[in-house]
């Protein structure tokens, strides 16, 4: 889209259109890659690299900052941080719709306002993370009671829907899977970490049969739903040709953007250092 003042900004695409596009890559045979980044650079080449959405999260932002997996913790507002790399992104990012990772139970704002701003600024596509749906326990309890939990949070996606966004819902249990099924989003993306946990170390045989579980309640109710995962074990390439090949999967969120930018600097910077000054 072109801003107002007459910058080119990314472009933005209807929920029909992505669901055009994803239906049409999936017919091909290849998976929807969807990155998580965290600054221009590596938005821009990720889309080089051929992702087929830019997803901005502020654990893209905290991964940078070299403080992974403080997606939960007090130390920034996730939506204002999504909005600020939305203003840094956009710009870089010409072709691809961009993904929104909302926290819908945030209580310093009325979210449809901040929904509407999304659109305006030019967001295709919504996501419930960072999620209070990775709590558990008695901490989850008092989230729920208080309205800061995952029903508000769904709450909130189920009014991005109504806007017009494509809506990736994200599920770190089955119960919530279900929620999210029966809501009618266009995605499921199905957290792995809980399951993690649980097990102390899940491996990808496990993961499958939970994915597979999981899928075939989701497939009852919204057999239209696209499936996607996300989290360990699932870390690399042939990771996730595994999901692929044993699961209903058609493709990958990257919340985490240290995969994609930290390793090249780094294995560029050494090479440059390993070259010898003339004797």
């Amino acid at each position: 889209m072109e801003g107002m003042d007459g910058g080119i900004m990314a472009k933005q695409y209807s929920r029909t259109e992505i669901k055009e596009m994803f239906t049409e890559i999936i017919n091909r045979g290849n998976p929807i890659i969807i990155p998580g980044v965290g600054n221009g650079i590596s938005a821009k080449f990720a889309e080089k690299g051929g992702a087929d959405m830019i997803g901005l999260f502020s654990s893209g932002y905290f991964g940078l900052e070299r403080v992974e997996a403080t997606s939960l913790m007090p130390y920034g507002n996730a939506n204002d941080i999504v909005m600020d790399l939305g203003d840094r992104i956009f710009p870089v990012v010409k072709n691809l719709p961009m993904l929104g990772g909302i926290i819908g139970s945030d209580p310093t704002r009325e979210m449809v306002p901040f929904l509407k701003i999304m659109q305006f600024k030019g967001f295709s596509a919504v996501i419930n993370f960072p999620s209070p749906g990775f709590a558990y326990g008695q901490h989850r309890n008092n989230l729920e009671r208080n309205d800061y939990g995952v029903q508000q949070e769904l709450k909130v996606m189920r009014i991005a829907r109504e806007l017009g966004f494509f809506t990736f819902g994200m599920a770190y249990d089955e119960e919530i899977a279900m929620q999210v099924a029966g809501d009618n989003h266009d995605a499921l993306v199905l957290g792995l970490a809980l399951v993690e946990w649980e097990k102390g170390g899940a491996s990808l045989t496990e993961a499958a049969a939970y994915i597979n579980k999981v899928a075939a309640k989701v497939k009852a109710v919204a057999p239209e739903t696209l499936l996607f995962v996300q989290g360990y074990p699932i870390r690399t390439v042939e990771d996730t040709q595994y999901i692929y090949e044993h699961t209903g999967v058609v493709g990958f969120l990257g919340i985490d953007n240290m995969e994609y930018a930290a390793h090249p600097i780094e294995e560029t910077v050494a090479a440059f250092k390993n070259t010898r000054l003339h004797a």
